[in-house]
């Protein structure tokens, strides 16, 4: 019955490397959703930061025109 063969007992040992390996991955794809999610919010900032100087530029072009 069961891979191990006839009536034997398997003991299945704690694999060290295989638990460290986990915790590895588990630390690095958290640390790249940060990145990703920083990088989004930096681009969304550097983008409302370039149409904010474009108003403004429209605003004194538009009233050195009037005088």
């Amino acid at each position: 019955p069961g891979a191990g063969g006839a009536g034997r007992i398997i003991y299945v040992t704690e694999n060290y490397t295989a638990f460290m390996l986990t915790i590895v991955g588990a630390i690095a794809s958290t640390l790249l959703l940060l990145i990703i999610i920083i990088i989004k919010m930096w681009t969304k900032l550097e983008r409302r930061e370039r149409l904010r100087d474009i108003k403004s530029e429209a605003r004194r072009t538009k009233r050195s025109r009037r005088r």
